[in-house]
């Protein structure tokens, strides 16, 4: 019998280990948030959710003017529909913000917005943490004990550039809970027959497409073959056509709506306002390559976990059973690193590592787990340790220091991506020279929200910090409790 494997996931306990492993990261996540904007995409996604919950629209009240003039979002809904229940929670702040800082984009909007603070900081942190659960529950449902599915959730949440977007302002960590978690429940739809399954399955893909569409366009063919099953297992054609038919309804209601969206932001469904920006594809030679190796994007630095994949990838297609999972997770991710080798962008900009391949960190992170758990314990032990220490020493730069710095236009290119001296722990941390901030947009100190507000509040906004990571460690112990009782 494979190693690792276990004779059913739904055969186990509740799985509090797992939940506690995700809340742990949540804490994490939060003590080490920046807490402000990094990106020109963050800021129009957060004032497009403002725009949507004070005033019915997507259009903002005044144009944004950052390099570029914008009266509207370029990005779906889906990360700004998911802001608003915090925004609402927080709005008796908005008066004063929105009066005191305008709609002039400067570094006084990117450091002092504390609505975003508030806000988008824990909603990206329970969107990445979100995603972690999520990765161990599909390690399970493709039938792997729990030690496995934590080491997956250890790669994916502070092992890989995951880390990092847990505490920015992109839509790749919400873009990567849907991933998963669709491929999960089609996992669980076919080991069940659960009809709720099937509709979570759906909804997932229908709110990728709301999220990022390329990614959920991808996304929609290999949840189908989790859901069927295929090579797998003998299927009826009925079977087929009602898994397809329940996921593409879902999927084309999800492409009206974001049709509908451009219609009210542009006048015409089918306007790309990326055209216009210079937007377009190539061959993707150069991109694949440095997504996969460049010294600042490269995955097999990055998230170090993916020498372990192809391992993991032979062992679920020996398996007759789960070679489904092998074609999905396997599949998306291929696709995946092609296509966006394809964007001429494919860098992502001024930002950490590879961002366009966070969508399909969880399911590498899963069949990198599966590819450890492979191995004899010795060698098991020693390779997991080694690559999650290595992924957390890449992803530190980008979670402590801030890109505004200049290590984010540095390499906000294919020529700064390939740049030896350009990877992070090497030269992360050159633009950093103190701990505590000296101002409110003083860019050369340790960035984390907790330190920035230092000079405001004395020592006390250290208490969150240290009991954010007292709770964090206090779950980590749980977790470990429960592995030697499992």
């Amino acid at each position: 019998m494979f190693r690792g494997m276990t004779s059913s996931a739904s055969s186990q306990d509740a799985r509090h280990g797992e939940f506690a492993a995700a809340l742990s990261l949540f804490f994490l996540y939060l003590a080490f948030a920046p807490g402000h904007y990094q990106s020109v995409d963050g800021m129009l996604m957060f004032e497009q959710a403002r725009a949507l919950l004070y005033d019915g629209t997507l259009l903002f009240r005044e144009p944004f003017v950052w390099d570029d003039t914008f009266a509207t979002s370029l990005y779906g809904i889906g990360l700004s529909v998911a802001y608003m229940p915090a925004i609402a929670v927080f709005s008796v702040f908005e008066p004063d913000v929105l009066q005191r800082l305008g709609t002039g984009v400067d570094l006084r909007r990117i450091y002092d917005d504390p609505v975003f603070t508030l806000a988008a900081t824990p909603t990206q942190a329970a969107l990445a943490a979100f995603a972690a659960h999520r990765t161990a529950m599909l390690v399970r449902e493709l039938g792997f004990d729990r030690r496995t599915a934590l080491w997956a959730l250890a790669f994916f949440g502070i092992g890989s550039p995951a880390f990092v977007y847990a505490g920015a302002d992109f839509a790749q960590p919400l873009t990567a809970a849907c991933v998963v978690y669709s491929i999960e429940r089609g996992h669980h739809y076919r080991a069940t027959d659960s009809r709720a399954a099937l509709i979570g399955c759906a909804i997932s893909i229908g709110y990728a497409v709301l999220t990022r569409p390329l990614e959920a366009s991808l996304l929609l063919p290999f949840a189908a073959v989790a859901c069927i099953g295929y090579p797998d297992r003998k299927i009826r054609l009925s079977e087929v056509s009602s898994i397809c038919i329940a996921l593409g309804s879902v999927f084309a209601l999800a492409v009206g709506l974001t049709l509908m969206v451009n219609t009210l932001r542009y006048g015409a469904p089918f306007h790309n306002e990326y055209a216009s920006l210079g937007a377009r594809f190539v061959v993707p030679t150069t991109g694949v390559l440095g997504l996969l190796a460049s010294p600042a994007r490269g995955l097999a630095w990055t998230f170090p976990a993916i020498w372990l994949v192809p391992l993991g990838l032979r062992h679920l297609w020996r398996l007759e059973d789960r070679r489904s999972g092998a074609v999905a997770l396997g599949g998306f991710s291929f696709l995946l690193l092609l296509v966006t080798g394809s964007w001429h962008s494919w860098f992502g900009g001024a930002c950490w590592g590879p961002r366009f391949m966070v969508s399909a960190l969880p399911l590498l992170a899963v069949a990198a787990a599966i590819g450890a758990a492979a191995l004899d314990e010795r060698k098991r032990r020693i390779s997991s340790w080694t690559l999650l220490l290595l992924g957390i020493g890449c992803a530190a730069p980008g979670v402590l220091t801030d890109l505004f710095a200049g290590y984010g236009a540095k390499i906000a290119s294919t020529e700064g991506s390939f740049a030896l001296i350009h990877y992070p722990p090497i030269s992360g941390w050159q633009f950093t020279s103190h701990v505590f901030a000296k101002s409110l947009v003083d860019r050369q100190a340790i960035d984390i929200v907790w330190f920035r507000a230092v000079g405001q509040t004395g020592w006390l906004s250290l208490i969150p910090f240290f009991g954010l990571l007292c709770g964090s460690s206090g779950l980590v112990l749980r977790v470990r409790a429960s592995l030697r009782n499992g």
